[in-house]
């Protein structure tokens, strides 16, 4: 175990900092024992769509806190696990090939990470209703 890590866990076993403290502290620390830096990690995932003539269409700007995922892993977690086996069968059925067994959260570290390379760019045109935007999706 890295100096960083066991100083985090010394200080959680001390009392001197809370179990959400110790969880963000050891989040910033890679598994090389490196600090990640804010601009490694994406905290938002933005969608914009602009309409190319001002005639027509409304601007909308969606930002999405990426921290919505780690919390939606923590509420995972409460689900019982025979409701992640029907959960997981009804998955199947439809052919989403995912496990909810194997995702953790360290799953959800990698993707938001992963995540940062995203851009998602479309240009539309409606020819017969006139009408054209351009719909963004990145996260920064």
């Amino acid at each position: 175990m890295n100096e960083e890590k066991k100083k985090i866990l010394e200080m959680l076993s001390g009392s001197k900092i809370t179990v959400d403290e110790a969880q963000k502290l050891l989040g910033v620390i890679d598994t090389d024992g490196s600090e990640k830096t804010s601009s490694d990690i994406p905290q938002f995932l933005r969608i914009e769509v602009e309409p190319k003539c001002d005639k027509r269409g409304d601007r909308v700007k969606i930002k999405v806190p990426l921290k919505l995922l780690r919390a939606g892993m923590k509420l995972a977690a409460l689900i019982p696990g025979a409701c992640h086996d029907r959960i997981q069968s009804a998955m199947n059925k439809k052919g989403i090939d995912f496990d909810l067994n194997e995702f953790s959260s360290k799953n959800v570290d990698e993707l938001i990470v992963a995540l940062k390379d995203l851009e998602v760019f479309v240009d539309s045109e409606d020819e017969e209703e006139g009408h054209s935007e351009t719909v963004k999706i990145y996260c920064e």
